[in-house]
């Protein structure tokens, strides 16, 4: 009677797992991920940039990566694809309600870490911030800033009215910058 009772609790735990499994694949089967509209400015002729599951996904016609690492909701994304008429690094800049993040990774590093879901830096809080834009600041002729060293840059107005550019420092491929200190703002007015 014992052996039964435990053959017939065994058929009912099995015929459970397998409900639960069978409901599982179905609902992974028609889950779509949530992609949310996001505001983006920059070089959209280089990068496709969406927020999709919470993530900022990024791609072009030789890669595609993520990134994580902001709170709050996304107000504005700047993508810039290199310093001039290049492409050789991404300088992704966020402006959310938290604060502003940024990450800046060469092309290269991209390559060799293909899987990866990098990290945004946060740059500073969102607290005395207006918006977020994206800034052409010269061309092969002329710069409308003398000390700036490329073409373009994620531009910060602030609510005093001042604005600042935000500077990586760097054009190298191979690196990616993931720490506050290795960006710099530049007031220009």
């Amino acid at each position: 009677m014992k052996n039964k009772n435990r053959i017939k609790l065994s058929i009912i735990a099995v015929g459970v797992i397998l409900i639960v499994i069978v409901i599982l694949l179905i609902i992974k089967k028609t889950y779509k991920p949530e992609e949310v509209y996001a505001n983006v400015n920059g070089d959209s002729n280089y990068l496709n940039t969406k927020v999709i599951d919470s993530k900022i996904n990024i791609s072009t016609s030789n890669y595609s990566y993520k990134l994580k690492g902001y709170k709050g909701k996304i107000e504005n994304i700047v993508s810039i694809a290199g310093c001039a008429f290049d492409d050789n690094y991404n300088l992704i800049t966020v402006l959310t309600s938290d604060g502003l993040y940024a990450l800046y990774v060469g092309n290269s590093y991209i390559y060799q870490n293909l899987d990866d879901t990098f990290k945004l830096v946060k740059i500073s809080d969102r607290d005395n911030i207006k918006s977020l834009n994206y800034e052409v600041v010269g061309n092969e002729n002329e710069m409308k800033y003398d000390f700036l060293a490329c073409f373009k840059y994620p531009s910060i107005e602030y609510k005093n009215g001042s604005v600042k550019v935000l500077d990586p420092g760097t054009t190298d491929v191979n690196k990616v910058l993931n720490n506050k200190d290795d960006y710099t703002l530049i007031n220009i007015k």
